[in-house]
C-alpha cells in the first residue's frame, strides 16, 4: 500500500512543473458574442448550397475560439455561421473550411458517438435562462444528431424532434444548411434574445472549437456560457402545434421456460405532443411500446450495489432534469425506469400516461406526470404520479419543490390503501462567476404505519476553475425513506445466503479533488489530470460501514489517445453474506483490500482503435486479476464493428474457491443508407447467466417515421439452454397537425 501511494504522490509534482494563466469566466458572453437575425425575403431551400440572397446579407458569426485541448487562442480552421428565418423555421447556414475530405465519421446512425467524429452543432437556449437547451448537430456526411441539454449532466441523445438538414462538399470546405421548425422548440412569446453557441468538432486535428468562449473545465454545450442571438423582432409563435405519433406492432414470442408456447403479438398505441403555448407541452400516451429502444449494454458488477442504467425512452426525456436530477448521482428520489420496467429491465405494460413539462413563466419550469401500469402475472397494477417545479433565483441558482405518489391499484380496487408518497424541497446556488456551486436538499416520505427513518437530506459545495476542482457532499438517508420510484445504489442489500433483501439507510460523505494541467508547448500531451476521491459511509447508528479511496493519474494526448493509472483502496464492513460468484458467499466481516488498474485507449480517429484495461491486486479476502479489451473497426461509411471482452479472475481462500467471470459484448452495424440501418448486439454474461441476441433493422421512410424489425433471443449461459425468443415488426408515423 505504501509503495503504491508513493507512486501516485511522486507523479503529482509533474503537474506542478508549469502553470498557465487562468481563463477566468465568461461573464460577458451575451455581450461579447452576439449574432443578429433578419427574416428571409425569399424562400430558403435546404440543399447545402447557400445561394439565396439572404445568406449573403446575413452577418456571420465567425472567429471561433479553441475549446480543447487549449482554449486560449483562436481556432486555426475557420468556421462561419449565418442565420435567417421565415414564419415557420429557423435557418442556419454553416461553412466549415477544410482542405481535406478525410473526415472522421464513426457511424451513419443518428445520435450515436457525435462528439467522437467531425461535425458542427448549434446549441439553443430559447428561454435564455441557462436552465435547458437544445443541440442540433450534423456530420460532414449529413448524419443528424439532436439532444436535450439539461442543467447538469450530459446531453440526452435519446431526445428526438423533427428538423431537416443538408450537406454539400467542396474542395476547400463543407457546408451545412439546417431548418429547425419553431414547432420543435419551446420559447416565450415576445422573447427577442436567445442564448446560442456553435461547436465545431475538428477531430482529425484532435480539437473542439466554440464560437462563444467556454472555460476548459466545462463542455462546449455548457449552459452558462452562451452568446446571444438577437432577433430583429420576436420570432412567431406557431398555432395548433400538435404532433401525433401512432404505432402498430405485430409479431410472435415464445417462452421456453414456461412450456414453449408461441404467443402472437398484436397491439397498437399512440403518443401525442400538444403545445399548450409556446413554452409548455403536454405529452400523452396510450399503450406505449418501447421495443425499438437499444438494449442495455450489460456490465459485470463487482460491488454489492445496483447499477444505474440510463433512461432511453423518449416519452420521459423532455425537461426530464426537473425531476430526474433531484438528489445526486447514486441517490435519486426519482428514477423513471422504475415505471414500465421490472428489476430485470423487462417490459411492464403501461396503459396510459400524460406529462406536462416546460416553462410556466420565464423563470419557472415544471415537469409533472401521471402513468398507469397494467396488472400482469407476477406484477401488480400501479398508478404513478410525480411532479416538480423549479423556480429560478438570480443567475443560474434555483429552488425546487417536488411531490410523488405510487398507489397500488390492485389493493385499491379491493378497498385497501397501499401507497408510497414523498414531498421535498431543494436549493441549488451558483455564483455569478460560475466557479462555485452549493446545494441543500430535504426529502420526506410517507407510507402506512411508517413514521421513523423516512427522511433524506443532502448538502454539498463544489469549486471548479480551469485547474482545480474540489467537491464535498454529505447525505443522510433513512432506512424507511421511499418514493416507489427511487434509485439509491446503497439502500437495498441482498443477503445471498439467506436470499433476503434488507433496506438499510446510511450516512455518506463524498470528497473529490481534481487538478488539470495543460502543457504550453507540448506537441504530444494535450492535458494531464490528477484525481483523488474519498467516500466514507456510516450505518444509521453511526457505526462504520465503508471507506473507498481512489487515486487516478491520466494523460490525454493530442492524437485523442489516453493513458491512465488508478489505485483503489477499500475498507468494507460487510453486514450481510455477499456472493460475487456462484460459490459460497463471503460472510459478514471487515475486509480491507487494495488494487491498481492501468488503462490505455488508442486514437479514435483511426479506422481500427482499441482500449485495454488491466487490474491486479486484492479483492476482499482474495485476489483479483482482470483484463478488459475493447476493439472497434469502422469501414466508413457503411460498417461499424465492435467487440468488448472482459475476464475477471477472482481467487478466494477455501471454501470459496476460484471463479472466472466472462462478459462478451459484440455490436455490428451495417448502414445501407443514412435511413436504413441494421444493428445487432450479442451479449454473453456468465455473471448474469445469460446470452442475448438483439437484432434490429430500422428504415426511416419519412422524417421521424420508422419501420422496425426486431429479433431478440435469450439463452442461459451455463448450460446453454433456450429461455425466450421474440420477433416483432413495428411501424410508427410522425404527424404534425
Amino acid at each position: 500500500m505504501s509503495k503504491l501511494l508513493f507512486t501516485f504522490v511522486g507523479l503529482f509534482p509533474f503537474a506542478l512543473m508549469a502553470q498557465s494563466d487562468s481563463l477566468g469566466n465568461q461573464l460577458n458572453n451575451s455581450i461579447d458574442f452576439q449574432v443578429t437575425i433578419q427574416q428571409a425575403l425569399k424562400p430558403i431551400v435546404v440543399d447545402g448550397v447557400l445561394d439565396e440572397s439572404d445568406w449573403a446579407t446575413a452577418k456571420p458569426a465567425k472567429d471561433f475560439w479553441m475549446k480543447y485541448p487549449d482554449n486560449k487562442k483562436r481556432a486555426e480552421t475557420k468556421t462561419e455561421v449565418r442565420l435567417t428565418n421565415d414564419d415557420h423555421n429557423l435557418y442556419i447556414g454553416i461553412i466549415c473550411y477544410d482542405s481535406s475530405r478525410n473526415h472522421i465519421i464513426q457511424t451513419l446512425k443518428r445520435d450515436v458517438n457525435y462528439f467522437d467524429g467531425d461535425g458542427v452543432a448549434v446549441v439553443l437556449d430559447p428561454v435564455n435562462r441557462m436552465s435547458n437547451a437544445y443541440l442540433f448537430g450534423v456530420s460532414p456526411l449529413g448524419v443528424q444528431s439532436d439532444a436535450a441539454v439539461q442543467f447538469f449532466g450530459d446531453p440526452v441523445w435519446s431526445w428526438d424532434t423533427k428538423w431537416t438538414s443538408a450537406v454539400k462538399q467542396y474542395a476547400d470546405k463543407w457546408v451545412v444548411e439546417m431548418a429547425i421548425p419553431f414547432k420543435s422548440l419551446r420559447y416565450e412569446a415576445g422573447q427577442k434574445t436567445w442564448g446560442i453557441n456553435f461547436i465545431r468538432n475538428d477531430i482529425k486535428h484532435g480539437q473542439y472549437q466554440t464560437w462563444a468562449r467556454v472555460p476548459i473545465q466545462f463542455f462546449g454545450y455548457s449552459l452558462g456560457y452562451y452568446g446571444a442571438l438577437e432577433w430583429a423582432w420576436a420570432p412567431p409563435v406557431e398555432a395548433n402545434n400538435v404532433t401525433l405519433i401512432p404505432y402498430l406492432l405485430g409479431g410472435a414470442s415464445k417462452d421456453y421456460e414456461k412450456g414453449g408456447k408461441t404467443d402472437k403479438i398484436l397491439r397498437g398505441g399512440a403518443d401525442a405532443k400538444i403545445a399548450l403555448n409556446s413554452q409548455l407541452n403536454l405529452d400523452a400516451t396510450i399503450n406505449p411500446d418501447f421495443s425499438q429502444i437499444d438494449v442495455d449494454e450489460q456490465i459485470t458488477n463487482l460491488t454489492r450495489f445496483n447499477i444505474l442504467y440510463p433512461e432511453k425512452r423518449t416519452f420521459f426525456l423532455e425537461n426530464s432534469d426537473v425531476l430526474a436530477e433531484l438528489g445526486s448521482p447514486g441517490a435519486r428520489p426519482f428514477f423513471s425506469r422504475r415505471i414500465g420496467l421490472d428489476a430485470n429491465g423487462q417490459r411492464v405494460p403501461i396503459k396510459f400516461g400524460a406529462r406536462l413539462s416546460g416553462n410556466l413563466t420565464k423563470t419557472t419550469r415544471i415537469n409533472a406526470f401521471n402513468m398507469q401500469t397494467a396488472a400482469t402475472e407476477g406484477q401488480r397494477s400501479f398508478n404513478y404520479m410525480a411532479g416538480a417545479i423549479q423556480q429560478a433565483l438570480t443567475g443560474r441558482s434555483f429552488f425546487k419543490v417536488a411531490g410523488m405518489n405510487k398507489q397500488d391499484m390492485t389493493d385499491f380496487k379491493k378497498g385497501k390503501t397501499a401507497y408510497t408518497r414523498e414531498m421535498s424541497g431543494e436549493i441549488s446556488l451558483t455564483s455569478k462567476n460560475n466557479l462555485w456551486d452549493a446545494w441543500v436538499l430535504a426529502h420526506h416520505s410517507m407510507q402506512p404505519n411508517v413514521s421513523k427513518e423516512n427522511n433524506f437530506g443532502e448538502v454539498g459545495i463544489w469549486y471548479h476553475n480551469d485547474k482545480w476542482q474540489v467537491l464535498f457532499d454529505y447525505l443522510d438517508l433513512g432506512s424507511n425513506y421511499a418514493t416507489g420510484m427511487e434509485f439509491f445504489n446503497r439502500l437495498e442489500s441482498h443477503d445471498d445466503l439467506l436470499d433476503t433483501t434488507y433496506r438499510v439507510g446510511y450516512k455518506q460523505s463524498f470528497t473529490q479533488f481534481n487538478y488539470n494541467y495543460i502543457p504550453k508547448s507540448s506537441e504530444q500531451i494535450a492535458q494531464y489530470k490528477f484525481e483523488a476521491m474519498n467516500i466514507l459511509v456510516w450505518n444509521p447508528n453511526g457505526s462504520f460501514n465503508n471507506r473507498i479511496l481512489g487515486l487516478n493519474n491520466s494523460l490525454q494526448f493530442r492524437n485523442t489517445s489516453q493513458i491512465a493509472l488508478s489505485l483503489n483502496n477499500e475498507d468494507n464492513q460487510l453486514p450481510i453474506n455477499v456472493a460475487f460468484t456462484e460459490f459460497k458467499p463471503l460472510p459478514p466481516a471487515r475486509y480491507k483490500f487494495t488494487n491498481i488498474s492501468a488503462e490505455y485507449s488508442s486514437d479514435i480517429r483511426k479506422f481500427f482503435n482499441y482500449t485495454v484495461q488491466a487490474t491486479i491486486g486484492e479483492f476482499y479476502n482474495g485476489k483479483q486479476r482482470s483484463l478488459v479489451v475493447g476493439i472497434n473497426y469502422r469501414k466508413t461509411p457503411w460498417g461499424l464493428f465492435g467487440l468488448r471482452l472482459e475476464r475477471y479472475d477472482l481467487q478466494f481462500p477455501e471454501p470459496h474457491n476460484r471463479s472466472l467471470l466472462y462478459l462478451i459484448n459484440s455490436k455490428t452495424e451495417f448502414s445501407f443508407t443514412k435511413n436504413l440501418i441494421w444493428t445487432t448486439f450479442l451479449q454473453y454474461n456468465t455473471q448474469a447467466d445469460n446470452f442475448n441476441i438483439n437484432s434490429r433493422l430500422q428504415w426511416r421512410y419519412k422524417p421521424m417515421s420508422d419501420i422496425f424489425i426486431v429479433y431478440s433471443d435469450n439463452y442461459a449461459a451455463q448450460p446453454f439452454l433456450k429461455k425466450n425468443r421474440a420477433l416483432v415488426v413495428k411501424m410508427n408515423y410522425w404527424l404534425n397537425l
